[in-house]
């Protein structure tokens, strides 16, 4: 017969093969353009794996394989008219899993738990799965179906339905299935509830998962009635016509409002309680919980001392709760009336200023200041009253710095009073939504907010408090200064690599935008040089003092693209195409699994292709490092 090509009746148009696992059951599919004719396939030169089947009348490829490597093979599918062949190569990965994605051969020294936990292993932090076994964390966030239409007028929703025949259980199936076989293996914050390792159909493919709980956001609306009434925002209560820094969506709570830990502990009972919600608490597949989001808990981020590459510095919550109202009635921003107007963030700081300094005299001296009472005197704001008050400050003195609230002044006794209160805060903020988790969880592990964010170092007092009361720090460190930096101000603790994010706009679904937030990849294949280069840090970087190796894992910053933000951050594009050379291209193919790819505009470039190398690098690298010398206790 003759050959034929890519157009003709009987080509082969299934595009690459999915990677496999050892001793793991495998499926693949290879698809012909048949238009209705019937094709028998054969394997013409090259092996599969042994323990691998090629069906000579249906195309797939099935069984569970017993070796391991890269195995190259050529097929040929044939049918009454012509014969088609194609090189394909198929990837074993060579480590023995458990269930949860736990290496075997890196067992951890505490053996089978009823949850993920963590454990200190000679100078390596590990995370151990509950069956007991070392895992290095590898998340996707924000696996989404969203339904906002990119440029060629389909949504991500509209092409994975059309693809998969809905945006739950279907797509969710496939979707883990998918994220295996680039190296991933956890879920993480922002993911659909369709993918959850609960609540999914028998046989389901399953990821662990390490969800997010907005806990703070929440708290400013009393959703659910879970507290006693609404807990006040601290940038709501400031006035703009003095601060000049960033509002947006920040929804950093009044913590010492009593309604705060009212809700919080509400908030967590009523997970509790829930026949569904109540297995991100119980669930052994629950890798641990983080409260609230970095970006919206505003004053968390960098600061001044080390911004962010971008430039971004959150303001110092001290300089925020002294500028605050001292007593706020209503909220048109969230829609709510307080029966308590007292904001109790910035009476506690004027408490612990009016214990440190006794009289006004005293504080004025330090300060440089003219305060005539820590009380009120004239009212507040005190740009517009002439109040005097320490209770009337609105930030426009001069002993505050810039409006701005970054707090970067040349006096020293203003800059450790407003220090103290920072640390003061987070450690109610962390030790509030701490107790009140374990308190309902108590084996689980508490992650914190995503700290270092926008490539910047969070002050040294947050980082602190975070190391005080969080079993896992969410923590960006770029370089080893910023590595030893934080370190030197958590302490040893177990880090994750939070959101790792890079893009290449120009050669992606969103060509026509410029990269977002100061990214300057313009191929996929330098956007995979620089994901390498940030994940092959996290799994090789030691802290110079102690030459402790701290992170346990990363997460990746977006399973798609983000048409909000036009960013490139996916592993697919909108058509649900993966970034791999091969799906993410105008001509119509198949995948492994038979579903059908190409559509784009474009040919886009690869992506996961070294994305798949450095994932199963960095598990491989944790296998291979050195050997837990105790044995295994039982389960508790």
């Amino acid at each position: 017969m003759a050959e034929i090509n890519a157009e003709r009746t009987g080509s082969i148009v299934t595009g690459r093969l999915h990677n496999g696992f050892l001793h793991h059951p495998y499926e693949g599919v290879l698809r012909a353009n048949t238009r209705g004719q019937a094709v028998t396939w054969k394997l013409t030169a090259g092996q599969l794996p042994r323990g691998l089947q090629l069906n000579a009348s249906t195309g797939k490829i099935t069984g569970t394989p017993a070796e391991v490597g890269r195995f190259a093979f050529s097929v040929a599918a044939s049918n009454a008219q012509a014969t088609s062949t194609r090189e394909f190569t198929l990837q074993i990965f060579d480590q023995p899993l458990d269930p949860y994605g736990g290496l075997t051969s890196r067992p951890c020294a505490a053996g089978q738990q009823e949850h993920f936990y963590v454990e200190k292993s000679g100078n390596r932090w590990l995370l151990c799965t509950p069956d007991g076994n070392g895992f290095w964390l590898q998340g996707v966030s924000n696996i989404q179906a969203d339904s906002s239409s990119g440029d060629q007028g389909v949504s991500y929703a509209a092409a994975a339905t059309s693809k998969y025949g809905d945006t739950n259980y279907n797509w969710s199936n496939q979707i883990s299935k998918r994220l295996l076989s680039w190296g991933f293996n956890a879920a993480v914050e922002n993911t659909s509830a369709y993918m959850f390792p609960f609540g999914r159909p028998a046989g389901a493919t399953l990821l662990p998962l390490a969800p997010i709980s907005l806990m703070s956001r929440y708290a400013l609306t009393n959703d659910s009635n879970f507290g006693l009434r609404p807990v006040k925002s601290l940038l709501d209560c400031l006035d703009t016509e003095i601060y000049t820094g960033w509002i947006g969506s920040g929804s950093t709570p009044d913590v010492f409002d009593p309604n705060y830990e009212a809700y919080v502990k509400g908030r967590d009972a009523a997970t509790l309680a829930d026949p569904f919600w109540s297995q991100w608490f119980t669930s052994p597949w629950v890798i641990g919980i983080t409260f609230d989001d970095s970006d919206e808990l505003f004053g968390i981020g960098p600061g001044p001392e080390h911004p962010g590459t971008d430039g971004v510095i959150h303001p110092h919550i001290g300089w925020i709760a002294l500028a605050a109202s001292p007593v706020k009635t209503h909220s048109p921003r969230y829609g709510q009336h307080y029966v308590d107007p007292r904001t109790f963030s910035k009476r506690e700081l004027v408490s612990e200023l009016m214990s440190k300094y006794a009289t006004i005299e005293a504080l004025n001296q330090a300060w440089q200041a003219d305060y005539t009472t820590f009380g009120t005197n004239g009212g507040w704001p005190r740009h517009s009253t002439g109040g005097s008050g320490l209770l009337d400050e609105d930030g426009s003195s001069a002993w505050l710095g810039a409006s701005d609230g970054n707090l970067e002044i040349g006096n020293t006794a203003v800059k450790s009073d407003l220090d103290t209160f920072l640390l003061k805060y987070w450690r109610r903020y962390f030790s509030i939504t701490r107790n009140a988790f374990k308190a309902y969880s108590p084996k689980q592990l508490f992650f914190s907010p995503a700290l270092n964010s926008h490539g910047g170092i969070s002050r040294k007092e947050i980082l602190q408090a975070a190391g005080e009361y969080c079993d896992v720090l969410a923590i960006a460190a770029t370089s080893q200064a910023a590595l030893d930096i934080s370190a030197e101000a958590t302490g040893d603790k177990p880090y994750i690599f939070s959101q790792v994010i890079r893009s290449a706009n120009p050669d992606s679904s969103l060509w026509r935008y410029p990269n977002p937030y100061g990214q300057n990849a313009q191929s996929q294949a330098e956007r995979a040089a620089n994901y390498a280069e940030l994940v092959t840090f996290a799994t090789s970087t030691a802290v110079t003092s102690t030459q402790t190796l701290p992170f346990v894992g990363f997460t990746y910053w977006a399973f798609a693209d983000s048409w909000g933000e036009k960013a490139n951050w996916g592993l697919v594009t909108f058509l649900d195409n993966a970034y791999d050379g091969v799906e993410a291209v105008p001509a119509a193919g198949v995948d492994s699994w038979g579903f059908p790819t190409g559509g784009e505009e474009r040919a886009y470039g690869a992506f996961l292709t070294r994305v798949q190398e450095v994932n199963f690098g960095s598990i491989g690298a944790l296998a291979n490092s050195a050997r837990m010398p105790t044995g295994r206790r039982p389960r508790k």
